[in-house]
């Protein structure tokens, strides 16, 4: 004789929001956020990298999954993270190209993050006496 197996118990799934309680949501977030924003540019003029023809303009972005991203990478000194994050692929593809046969590269990319952060955010910690290597990149 077999015993019949009983099926698994599945969970329940959880209700469905609806647009209405998303709404309450995001007014109770934003209601707790206040006047707070996240860090911004101090400049929001164009950053043109230097020795580039047709110019390589850099603009600082405005979605927030890109300010984020930027925050993070530099943040972590993720220096090709966070010129990638600006310039997309094909115009950090020539910076590279333009800076591959120096005997510096690295240095060059991150003068050039430097360069770039000091335009929009202002002179870091890293360039202020008794600025430490960690507290250059936030």
């Amino acid at each position: 004789m077999t015993t019949q197996r009983k099926a698994p118990v599945r969970k329940a799934l959880a209700p469905r929001k609806t647009t209405e309680q998303k709404i309450t949501a995001f007014d109770e977030l934003r209601a707790r956020a206040g006047d707070r924003r996240l860090g911004g540019p101090s400049n929001v003029a164009p950053f043109e990298i230097p020795g580039f023809q047709p110019p390589l303009i850099v603009q600082w972005p405005t979605s927030i999954v890109e300010r984020v991203t930027l925050d993070i990478t530099n943040r972590n000194a993720d220096v090709p993270g966070f010129l990638y994050a600006l310039l997309g692929g094909e115009r950090l593809a020539l910076v590279l190209a333009a800076v591959n046969g120096q005997p510096d590269p690295d240095r060059l990319l991150i003068g050039l993050q430097l360069r770039i952060s000091d335009h929009f955010l202002g002179a870091g910690a890293g360039d202020v006496p008794g600025g430490s290597p960690a507290s250059s990149t936030s």
